[in-house]
């Protein structure tokens, strides 16, 4: 995986190397994608705008025929901060930040005592933030090389 990333979506080895995948229209044909121009002299194509790759960053994207795909799986994030499991809800673009969501809550008291030590922890941690009229959540903005935060990647395989 190189530098450290969360990852979310499906996934699949291409020449040696782990792209994300999206559906290319074609049931033969995967679109690959990904972030480093080093793979433009490989025939990745970059067709977005100069708005677009500035606010969600570099991508470049080659459509390869899917038997060409290996180890292809659905990746889904496991994320542990300070012994806590959180949601990852993004990344903030160019920087080495991410957002973690440390709760989504109705607004009722559930009242469950093994949960005393995780509400405290992310009473203390994280910014309560306003969903809606009865759902709130609790984030926080952590560097993704931040020691007590611990990623995993849950893979289900797709062939």
């Amino acid at each position: 995986m190189g530098a450290r990333e969360i990852r979310q979506g499906v996934y699949g080895i291409y020449g040696g190397k782990a792209y994300k995948i999206l559906p290319s229209g074609s049931p033969d044909t995967a679109r690959l994608l990904s972030s480093d121009k080093d793979d433009l002299k490989n025939g990745f194509e970059n067709n977005y705008s100069e708005y677009t790759s500035k606010k969600y960053g570099f991508t470049c994207a080659k459509n390869v025929p899917l038997g060409e795909v290996s180890d292809i799986c659905f990746i889904t994030p496991k994320i542990i901060y300070k012994g806590l499991e959180v949601f990852h809800i993004g990344s903030r673009n160019g920087t080495n930040f991410v957002t973690l969501c440390g709760k989504l809550i109705r607004s009722c008291n559930p009242g469950e005592e093994e949960r005393k030590y995780e509400d405290e922890l992310i009473k203390r941690e994280f910014h309560k933030g306003i969903v809606d009229k009865t759902f709130y959540m609790y984030i926080k903005e952590v560097p993704i090389d931040d020691p007590e935060l611990e990623l995993f990647e849950l893979r289900q395989k797709l062939n």
